[in-house]
């Protein structure tokens, strides 16, 4: 599947609606002890090429997509801002500003600017803002302003402090503490008037947002300057911003606004609605006091008083996670009139007020939760249980319900799977339940499939595959055929599958279908490509795979043209091994159940996005032999056979999270194959061509 697409996805927002819980972004958690530098991130910037920069306590902090690298100062002083300003990365720290480039080697070299100050001393000041305006560069203190353009060093310096600096409408807008706002003429800040309504506040942040000036405070909300006029923000927004104390505010490309507190983590505001998410420590943040924001294309970056965090808007793919582990392990997710209901190896839960519920009595492992002729149902250790709104109750104590399958030709009759064996299902005139058992199968049933309407089929875990022809009430068994070894490679935990009409069952990876007319089972030659990957969903058209493999790679197909390849590491790395489930809502939406939760793919606009977003060429970001680096803008180097004993070189695509390349090795040791991570170190001579 070399041609096919296989993408990595950092992923997040948009709402489900259709029920009452927020589903919520993965969070990609980046620790101190993985950057290797310090707790704070007081700045932060992104480039046009996705490379991250961070004013860290220990110095300027970069990624490339595939490694931290920590660059110091020649005095080692902590950095306080930071912007990348087209090939110029700016830095602020204590009386001291400059830039860093990127030398031919892919390094990072720093130059101060300091020197270029005339006729002025710096008051013990340190730059906590950095703002491109034009050709300029402005450099901000708590004390003056540096404008930095064509070589040369200006300053203002007001007699007020200065807390913030924005770009609105062509100029440049400066806050003075308990005082107002003021805009740069030449070399001078004018009142704009109307300072009354920010009179004794100090203005943490601003932005430019549509066609307003974003102003947040320190204590007392948000406020947007428009056409001269100031206007508070959503009164329920401010209120939960003056309580959990704005810090840093910045506007998505979603049209949202992510304002960053102290105390409470991240609102994501939208204003055409006036509804918004929390993102906190209680739901994936590293801690809930916010320094820093940057935004690059659909994602941005969250700079924390411990780690940096990073999140991505206009995402295909949600999810609702309970961080208290209350919930356990999902293994299955029902909804009947917009109210959802999951069940768990903890129970049976329901949404309430966004918030999540248990039913009291349902303790224990739920296997199976699903609509039944208009019913939600739940297969449990203890019996089976009939959901209703808030209300539940038991209608059989037969151990153990796996599966539920629909008798053919027959309405609301129903056979189950459980703990010893079959049991059929009759829902009668008034709605209630008659429950019997299928006498002649004494094992556990966890899969069970129709041939006909009176041959069905069971898979047992560990004596394998069996037919059994059922009398003509499917009260009893009549006939029963087992399968051993000798038709399948192995009968220990067989899989098994109606597709397509056809009884389809995998062991040892490999697909296999039986041909009723011969009475044999046989190789399934179209289900070759899907070698070693389970199925976890189909509907006789659209097929989820799982790749039985560490990456856990899912692939969503039609069996004709269309696949998709998904390799998301918070939605892989969250599946449960053998208990996998897809949830199909309707054409577009399914439901992933996780190990604390569970996941919504929106397949229609994950084909858009394919559609139309290019896959990124990986960049080489070094290429060093034992003595030397070389230029990361060549692609074809000479090295020295007496250099070459070993060469190590780095590739990234640092807008995206942990992408898989495809790479071929040309030369005395040929090989193919898929990676994670390209740093590589050979011990030969070879020519690298990645994909």
């Amino acid at each position: 599947m070399r041609n096919g697409y296989y993408i990595c996805f950092l992923l997040f927002l948009l709402p489900w609606v259709s029920s009452t819980q927020t589903l919520l972004p993965p969070i990609y958690n980046y620790k101190v002890f993985e950057y290797n530098a310090g707790a704070q991130n007081w700045g932060l910037t992104v480039d046009e090429k996705g490379h991250v920069f961070s004013a860290n306590d220990k110095g300027l902090l970069s990624f490339n997509g595939e490694e931290w690298i920590l660059n110091k100062l020649p005095n080692a002083t902590i950095l306080r801002s930071v912007t990348s300003v087209k090939d110029k990365v700016y830095t602020g720290s204590y009386e001291e500003f400059g830039y860093w480039q990127t030398t031919e080697t892919g390094e990072l070299n720093y130059t101060s600017l300091t020197h270029l100050i005339q006729n002025h001393t710096f008051t013990s000041e340190e730059f906590w803002q950095i703002l491109p305006f034009k050709e300029a560069v402005y450099f901000r203190s708590f004390s003056a302003l540096y404008k930095y353009e064509e070589g040369r060093i200006t300053v203002i310096d007001p007699e007020f402090v200065i807390t913030g600096l924005a770009v609105y409408d062509g100029k440049v807008y400066v806050a003075a503490k308990n005082l107002g706002l003021y805009v740069v003429n030449g070399e001078k800040l004018e009142p704009i008037g109307n300072d009354d309504v920010l009179k004794d506040q100090t203005v943490t942040d601003m932005a430019s947002f549509k066609d307003g000036l974003l102003i947040g405070t320190q204590l007392n909300g948000c406020v947007v300057y428009q056409n001269g006029q100031f206007t508070s923000l959503d009164e329920n927004m401010n209120s939960l911003l003056k309580k959990y104390q704005l810090n840093k505010l910045i506007a998505l490309e979603t049209g949202e606004i992510a304002f960053g507190t102290i105390k409470n983590g991240i609102y994501l505001f939208d204003s055409a609605s006036g509804s918004y998410r929390n993102l906190n420590r209680k739901t994936g943040l590293q801690n809930n006091t916010v320094l820093s924001l940057a935004k690059f294309k659909d994602q941005f970056w969250v700079g924390l008083e411990s780690g940096m965090d990073r999140i991505q808007v206009n995402s295909a793919i949600t999810f609702y996670t309970d961080h208290t582990g209350a919930l356990g392990t999902t293994h299955d997710v029902a909804i009947q009139d917009n109210s959802m209901y999951l069940g768990s190896n903890t129970g049976i839960y329901y949404f309430k007020d966004d918030e999540l519920q248990f039913f009291e009595g349902s303790q224990g492992h739920v296997w199976d939760l699903e609509l039944i002729a208009n019913d939600v149902l739940a297969g449990h250790n203890t019996g089976t249980f009939k959901v209703d709104g808030e209300k539940l109750a038991k209608i059989s104590d037969r151990a153990g319900g796996y599966q539920f399958v629909k008798v053919p030709e027959k309405n609301n009759v129903f056979l189950q799977g459980t703990y010893t064996g079959v049991t059929k299902y009759i829902k009668d005139s008034n709605n209630r339940w008659n429950v019997s058992t299928v006498t002649g199968i004494d094992f556990p049933v966890k899969q069970l499939c129709f041939e006909d309407n009176r041959t069905i089929w069971a898979a047992h875990h560990y004596k394998g595959l069996f037919r059994f022809k059922l009398n003509e009430d499917l009260t009893a068994v009549e006939e029963k055929t087992a399968f051993n070894t000798t038709v399948l490679p192995n009968i220990y935990n067989v899989r098994l599958y109606r597709i397509k009409n056809q009884i389809v069952m995998q062991s040892e990876g490999n697909w296999f279908k039986y041909d009723p007319l011969v009475g044999k089972i046989a190789t399934l030659e179209e289900f070759e490509p899907f070698t070693n990957k389970s199925l976890i969903y189909s509907d006789g058209e659209h097929f989820w795979f799982l790749k039985d493999a560490d990456t856990k790679e899912l692939l969503y197909t039609d069996l004709r043209n269309n696949a998709i390849a998904i390799s998301e590491t918070q939605l892989n790395q969250r599946l449960m091994p053998d208990m996998e489930r897809a949830v199909k809502r309707n054409d577009s939406i399914y439901l992933l159940t996780l190990s604390d939760g569970f996941a919504k793919m929106n397949i229609a606009q994950l084909q858009r996005q394919l559609n139309t977003n290019a896959i990124p060429v990986p960049e080489l970001t070094f290429f060093k032999d034992d003595q030397e680096r070389y230029s990361v803008k060549d692609s074809l180097f000479e090295v020295p056979y007496a250099h070459s004993q070993e060469l190590i070189l780095q590739l990234s695509v640092p807008s995206m999270v942990q992408p898989r390349y495809y790479y071929e090795l040309k030369g005395p040791l040929e090989q193919e194959a898929y990676r994670t991570q390209v740093h590589w170190s050979f011990k030969t001579y070879l020519m690298v061509i990645i994909h």
